[in-house]
């Protein structure tokens, strides 16, 4: 199905248990979808799923979109989770973000490092 950026995409109709939990019946916003992302959506119910780029992230998306749940990569040739967190908590977003990473070998490690940083917000870095 097509879309385009920040434009909602059709509500998505078994993805990994903590991402079907968490994005189940919510407002979601990716930021730059990896490829696997909406494989790893497939079985989330009633969620408005709503693409943007990293640049789109400020005050007016929020607004419109209000998303409950961020999901966006771990890292990217532009920009990392680090940079997602920082505009995230200059928004004052409440909500919960998932930083979204291939499998890795230190990934206890730098979830415990990232979760220092987020200060607060509902953060939490999912595999797939």
């Amino acid at each position: 199905m097509a879309h385009q950026t920040g434009q909602p995409i059709a509500r998505i109709t078994p993805p990994s248990r903590p991402l079907a939990q968490l994005c189940s019946r919510r407002r979601v916003l990716v930021i730059e979808p990896i490829l696997k992302l909406p494989a790893a959506l497939r079985g989330v119910t009633g969620a408005s799923v709503t693409l943007i780029t990293f640049a789109e992230l400020d005050r007016f998306v929020l607004e419109r979109y209000h998303p409950d749940v961020v999901l966006a990569p771990l890292m990217t040739a532009r920009y990392d989770i680090l940079d997602v967190l920082q505009r995230l908590h200059e928004l004052k977003f409440r909500g919960s973000l998932r930083a979204i990473a291939p499998t890795m070998p230190n990934l206890m490690m730098i979830r415990s490092e990232l979760r220092a940083k987020a200060r607060g917000l509902d953060f939490e870095v999912l595999e797939i």
